[in-house]
């Protein structure tokens, strides 16, 4: 069922479809088997555009949750790095990035590649991961990001 769900994101990323696309995908990947039949059926790279700029910020807000429960339940979160989620997820929560809401899955599903995938360090590094994140904690850059 998921490629066929998938299939859906194709033409239809910037309206309605893509929400609901992003929100079915949430719903299912609430547990290791589903994240891992997610993955395997190549569900990452068609979340990673749904943050795209110009994306509606519902949609982009289901597309980073669905993300953040990939990196929480996923076995193998590789394909999100192959994918290109790490830069994405950097760039939404960049100075021009999404709004609050989407920011505040960007930096959980980041928070929970490093927790659950310590090996996503090192690509996190070599992405320029670290600085964004190091200005994230600083008081007179920090935004607000409510958790």
């Amino acid at each position: 069922a998921i490629p066929v769900i998938l299939a859906l994101l194709e033409d239809h990323s910037m309206d309605l479809t893509g929400w609901a696309v992003a929100c079915v995908l949430f719903n299912i990947i609430g547990c290791r088997e589903g994240a891992d039949i997610a993955i395997k059926a190549g569900a990452c790279a068609p979340l990673v555009r749904l943050l795209a700029a110009g994306i509606p910020a519902a949609t982009q807000e289901a597309a980073a949750g669905a993300l953040n429960r990939l990196a929480m339940y996923a076995e193998d979160t590789q394909a999100m790095m192959d994918a290109g989620a790490v830069p994405a997820l950097l760039r939404v929560l960049g100075p021009h990035g999404a709004c609050p809401d989407v920011q505040r899955w960007a930096s959980l599903v980041l928070n929970n590649l490093l927790h659950y995938h310590p090996s996503s360090k090192s690509h996190m590094i070599a992405v320029g991961a670290i600085p964004l994140l190091v200005q994230l904690l600083r008081p007179e850059t920090a935004r607000p990001i409510y958790i």
